[in-house]
């Protein structure tokens, strides 16, 4: 379902290797071929989101860059108010969102590289790949 107005309310999925390492009991680690594949959908389906954020965000204030500039312009024309607002220790609450916006992309424990380590496409054999890592 697409976001209403501009917020993109996701709950991170948790890598299920970490999940099933934390519970540590084999019948954990027999569904982790089954909770890396619908890892993997709802990690792509937010991934597919991520794009419509800030659809409906003024172009002024679209991007990072662009709020930085925003700032730097403001800071040089208006130091004085700048202090007194604090917009410097604002920043990084302003910054935030776009932060966020690309830590999305991140994934710390790759399921595909997990999978080409252990020489497949499987994702029984990345998990298993993954649980060697993990205890290695």
């Amino acid at each position: 379902s697409a976001p209403t107005g501009g917020r993109l309310d996701i709950e991170t999925p948790t890598p299920p290797a970490a999940a099933a390492a934390a519970d540590g009991s084999s019948s954990s680690m027999a569904a982790v071929p089954e909770a890396l594949q619908q890892y993997s959908r709802r990690r792509q389906e937010i991934l597919d989101l991520a794009p419509t954020l800030f659809a409906d965000t003024d172009e002024q204030y679209s991007t990072l860059s662009a709020v930085k500039s925003k700032l730097e312009g403001f800071k040089a024309l208006y130091p004085k108010e700048y202090n007194t607002a604090y917009i410097g220790d604002s920043a990084a609450a302003l910054f935030a969102p776009f932060v966020r916006l690309e830590l999305l992309q991140w994934e710390p424990v790759p399921i595909a590289a997990a999978a080409a380590a252990a020489g497949s496409s499987d994702l029984a054999a990345a998990a298993a790949a993954i649980e060697q890592q993990q205890q290695g």
